[in-house]
């Protein structure tokens, strides 16, 4: 779900073989971000023993762009010369996943007991293998000027495994960024756990035959008694969640993402505070910073005025700090995702948090001040004599409306420049950080 919001998808639409050991060449075909123009696309077999390390060149690797379910004609190659990848990535380079993720600092802390074993936990063992002395590579990294909200079509060769299975694919949408060693990183964006590509109906995935078998025995769709005809690959019936105009899905019309790829064409809300009326960004944002700096003065005002006020009303310290950046980041979820939110939370955790001793800390007026000569070594005493430790939860809590007002002018650099930042949240310079 997380992955469709932000506008992702992907599927395995055909396979040359499935026999043991054979030349195989497979095609997916995936959208990039509803927002987000990526720098790359790391494509893995998911599959034990799947190694593509002898065709990682642009002579065995095609990709097109372009089109939609309805639109067939409006999809063309790309010319590898002119899409041009990133200055230290080749167009397409045989990788591992560790050779990729190893700087997404998601990965660093997101595990059980080893790297990576939540990619295991999510996809199977296929995924995430580590290079051999004989330099294989299960994945593929595509480099160049992707475009955002795009059909892509992928199309590389491969040697199937010698062991039975289900041939699959991953993929994950990429960010690069140069470190100050000059050393290229990469970050998956949208859903962390990237992409397992469904397989399209029909289509034949399992390793077991050793003969020349078809591997797709979907019949010809030529007529649909729900959704709307369209004739990609020997036909499909793609569903539009809208009302149908002039056999299209006019998903933008209703406020929804666009989906160009899959039987399923338009994705949730653009603007889930809007119910459907528009997919502007810029309004999204203005409505998002709207929302949670009503709250922040709420739980403003409950707090000086000590007044009651009603249960649908009442805003908790504790509530904003454990849960309304995951909350700010749901409603935004077509242009926020969880690289944006980790990458710049780090970022206030380093620059914006004041030491907690300063005199503008909210802690120093409203928390546990007036106790302090209670405690000791940050414990205090309870009645039973017992070491307890408090959590300062207004300090939290408007950390936690600054973080999302970080997130909000970061989302106004990339999608609306030229419009005013949300400083009723966050503002570098204040001379209050924290408006109290």
């Amino acid at each position: 779900a997380a992955a469709v919001a932000f506008g992702l998808v992907c599927r395995l639409v055909s396979l040359a073989s499935v026999a043991l050991e054979a030349s195989n060449t497979a095609a997916v075909e995936f959208t990039t971000p509803f927002a987000v123009a990526p720098d790359g696309v790391l494509a893995c077999l998911a599959t034990p023993g799947a190694d593509m390390a002898a065709f990682a060149s642009t002579a065995f690797v095609k990709l097109h762009a372009g089109g939609d379910q309805f639109n067939v004609s409006g999809t063309t190659e790309v010319d590898w010369a002119t899409f041009s990848g990133a200055s230290s990535v080749g167009a397409v380079e045989a990788v591992v996943v560790p050779d990729i993720l190893g700087n997404d600092f998601y990965y660093a802390d997101s595990f059980t007991n080893y790297r990576y074993d939540d990619l295991d936990a999510v996809h199977g063992d296929g995924l995430v293998v580590r290079r051999n002395s004989s330099g294989a590579g299960n994945c593929l990294i595509v480099s160049g000027n992707f475009a955002a909200n795009t059909r892509y079509e992928l199309s590389f060769s491969f040697r199937n495994p010698a062991t039975a299975g289900q041939l699959r694919v991953w993929l994950a949408p990429l960010t690069y960024q140069v470190h100050t060693s000059g050393q290229l990183l990469a970050f998956v964006r949208g859903d962390k756990n990237g992409l397992m590509c469904t397989p399209k109906q029909g289509l034949q995935i399992n390793l077991t035959r050793t003969g020349v078998w078809p591997t797709d025995t979907s019949p010809a769709v030529t007529s649909c008694t729900q959704g709307i005809l369209s004739t990609r690959f020997n036909g499909e019936c793609v569903v539009c969640s809208v009302p149908v105009q002039q056999q299209q899905c006019p998903c933008t019309q209703y406020g929804r993402v666009k989906l160009p790829a899959g039987p399923q064409a338009c994705g949730p809300l653009v603007n889930p505070l809007r119910d459907g009326t528009t997919v502007d960004v810029p309004q999204l944002l203005s409505d998002l910073c709207e929302l949670f700096s009503r709250q922040k003065q709420a739980l403003l005002l409950q707090q000086n005025n000590g007044t009651e006020i009603a249960a649908e009303e009442f805003v908790s310290d504790a509530v904003v700090s454990n849960t309304y950046v995951d909350d700010f980041a749901e409603l935004a979820a077509a242009v926020c995702d969880p690289f944006l939110v980790l990458k710049y939370s780090e970022e206030y955790w380093r620059n914006y948090v004041h030491d907690a001793r300063r005199k503008n800390v909210p802690s120093r007026g409203y928390g546990i001040f007036p106790n302090c000569e209670a405690c000791e070594l940050g414990y205090f005493k309870d009645d039973n004599g017992e070491n307890y430790a408090l959590t300062d939860y207004r300090f939290m809590s408007l950390n936690a409306f600054r973080r999302v007002g970080l997130l909000l002018q970061q989302l106004y650099t990339l999608h609306t420049p030229s419009a005013r930042y949300c400083s009723e949240l966050f503002d570098a310079n204040a001379k209050k950080p924290f408006g109290v």
